[in-house]
């Protein structure tokens, strides 16, 4: 007997609930639009402003990386408020894929400006010895292990401007050591 009443009155506040459940769940496929909206222009702006560039330099990029770090996360913690909503009130739940890629994206982009960073402190360090200890295979071999590391970098980065002048900057110093070799040797 107590088993039917427990029925009953689940059913009773069910039926009760059920307008102001209906109400909430047009709420959030409301919310879930402009979020929908907001995550259109959030990936947008990231393609435009995120350090792509190779021109800006790492300390710019850096500054860059971190800004959009902070905004990911408010974006995803959004999204994620938006998620128990959407299980809470048993609408059809959404998955924002974009916001992942450009996570992806945004870990792809720090791990080629490290490598940038690196680069240029060893070129740096390069041009900074003098002419009498100078070992240019010591240098050769060092620049053919960092071009190895460069050529395993995550695909999707080889199309960015901050890759290729990373290659480029690579290939220079490539072709510049075997000519100061050339001119160490006593020839």
């Amino acid at each position: 007997f107590k088993w039917e009443n427990t029925k009953k009155t689940t059913l009773n506040a069910r039926e009760v609930l059920h307008p102001l459940q209906s109400m909430q769940q047009e709420k959030v496929k409301d919310e879930i639009e402009t979020f929908k909206e907001k995550v259109v222009d959030f990936v947008a702006r990231f393609k435009a402003e995120a350090p792509f560039s190779f021109s800006i330099g790492p300390d710019a990029a850096y500054a860059l990386l971190n800004q959009w770090n902070v905004l990911l996360d408010e974006i995803e913690a959004e999204s994620q408020q938006l998620s128990a909503e959407m299980e809470l009130f048993e609408v059809q739940a959404i998955n924002f894929r974009e916001i992942g890629e450009c996570r992806k994206s945004l870990q792809f982009l720090k791990v080629v400006w490290d490598h940038v960073q690196l680069v240029l402190e060893i070129f740096t360090s390069y041009k900074n010895t003098l002419w009498a200890r100078v070992d240019t295979d010591v240098m050769i071999d060092e620049t053919k292990k960092l071009q190895k590391e460069i050529k395993v970098l995550p695909r999707q980065a080889m199309k960015w401007d901050v890759y290729q002048g990373l290659v480029k900057i690579m290939s220079e110093m490539a072709i510049d050591l075997p000519l100061v070799q050339d001119l160490r040797d006593d020839a």
